[in-house]
């Protein structure tokens, strides 16, 4: 599988998207998993929106977060039905995506050993994950045909724990490749 992601800045607002395919096939039968997310923050940081798309065989679902004074209204389309609630903003010391890179750049510029962030991810809703990256080594890969100077690290996250990927990452902390073992498969 592969997953790409990207940051872009328009009229005082940062969107983080990312998009996820793999594939699992047994003998003839292949089934491919689709997930694509975007989270939009304020330039200051607050969080705006959030959106997941999963494509999980033949019924996509689809939500849509959106924060306000009295909390996040969610709306969830699935096979054609839609269903909104408001629920309350979650507790608890999450950032942006926007400002965990951020974290992550400066934690590396003073030259920390280790760096944690705690962030929403739109695939996973409204439970603020944990992830703690550490280890960093200073490697260089390729991507898209050019090499990047960067860094090796472990990542750990709350959702899967005692789970650790290989994370290689630039020098301002962003993502460029990921490895994760997926029941003896990587």
């Amino acid at each position: 599988g592969w997953m790409r992601e990207s940051t872009a800045q328009a009229e005082g607002l940062i969107t983080s998207s990312a998009e996820m395919r793999m594939s699992v096939k047994r003998g003839p039968i292949q089934i491919t998993i689709t997930i694509e997310t975007e989270f939009v923050e304020t330039e200051s940081h607050e969080p705006v929106s959030m959106r997941a798309k999963q494509v999980m065989g033949a019924l996509p679902i689809e939500t849509t977060y959106t924060f306000t004074e009295a909390g996040v209204d969610v709306s969830t389309i699935q096979s054609g039905r839609t269903t909104t609630r408001t629920l309350p903003t979650p507790a608890g010391d999450w950032v942006t995506p926007a400002l965990a890179s951020q974290i992550m750049a400066d934690a590396l510029a003073a030259g920390e050993s280790s760096a944690t962030v705690t962030v929403l991810d739109p695939a996973i809703g409204l439970v603020p994950v944990t992830t703690t990256r550490s280890g960093f080594e200073e490697a260089s890969i390729e991507v898209l045909g050019k090499v990047v100077p960067g860094y090796r690290v472990s990542s750990v996250t709350s959702i899967a724990p005692g789970s650790t990927s290989t994370d290689f990452i630039d020098r301002e902390g962003n993502l460029l490749r990921s490895t994760t073992s997926l029941g003896g498969m990587q």
